[in-house]
């Protein structure tokens, strides 16, 4: 039988089911092995907080295209974030708007794993969620810098000529323990069980039916973390570069792929 796959979502998963394509990622991210792949088209995962998704459990806010567990050459667990986009990922493309917001995200949401969730009432319920910004008004320059920082990049993507100035209608939430978002319930219990330093990674994919293109440092100056939030992070046994230097790679597709499928029974 054959599976003809097309689009971001296709590419995406043809890339990450085939030996040859899934070994150059692997050597991208110097990844000695991999042991997980999730992978969920972006039609399952939602774009914003809405009502039933309070309840739950909103999987817009941290899944990405993909998300890579495995191990670096040095034996650490690794979580690597994975963005795809249908055309070249190249330095200075205004893809990168979005994948910077995008990246910077998974940042805060690991933060706010390892902060633990805290209760928030919707439509009187009480529900446990991992919050991005500091609706508590706490004293947490991490969340105050996590906050501002999102909004400035949100902003710098949906940016146009009839919204110069975009803001957003809802918070950076996810409810706790939702079984709508299994891969991050496996991220939390990774982040919550690992007595190790687990290393955390990004890479941005592209598909282009042109020539193939690959670098290390996506965005031109990187995605710079403060001093102190890197202290915090390095505290609980999180490393992520300072830098943020995204490896990237555009894959040459066909419009369309053929692969063949194989069924049981």
């Amino acid at each position: 039988m054959k599976l003809l796959l097309t689009g971001e979502d296709g590419f995406t998963f043809n890339a990450l089911s085939n030996a040859k394509t899934l070994k150059i990622i692997a050597d991208d991210l110097h990844l000695y092995e991999i042991s997980t792949i999730w992978f969920r088209p972006s039609f399952g995962r939602g774009a914003g907080v809405r009502t039933n998704e309070l309840e739950r459990g909103y999987s817009g806010f941290g899944e990405s295209d993909a998300l890579l567990i495995g191990k670096d050459k040095d034996g650490f667990t690794t979580l690597v974030f994975i963005e795809s986009k249908k055309g070249a990922v190249n330095k200075g493309t205004v893809k990168n708007n979005q994948l910077e917001y995008q990246f910077f995200l998974k940042i805060a949401l690991i933060y706010c794993i390892k902060k633990q969730p805290v209760t928030k009432k919707f439509d009187d319920k009480d529900g446990e969620y991992y919050v991005v910004e500091n609706y508590e008004k706490k004293e947490d320059e991490a969340l105050d810098f996590f906050g501002q920082k999102l909004m400035d990049l949100y902003r710098a993507y949906k940016k146009s000529n009839k919204d110069p100035n975009p803001t957003r209608k809802n918070g950076w939430l996810i409810k706790s323990g939702s079984k709508d978002s299994p891969a991050l319930l496996n991220l939390v219990e990774l982040i919550e069980s690992n007595e190790n330093k687990i290393n955390v990674k990004f890479y941005a994919l592209g598909f282009s039916t042109k020539q193939e293109s690959a670098g290390s440092k996506l965005f031109y100056e990187g995605l710079c973390l403060p001093l102190e939030i890197k202290e915090i992070l390095d505290s609980v046994n999180l490393k992520i570069e300072s830098g943020l230097h995204i490896p990237y790679r555009t894959f040459s597709v066909k419009k369309v792929i053929e692969m063949d499928l194989q069924t049981s029974g």
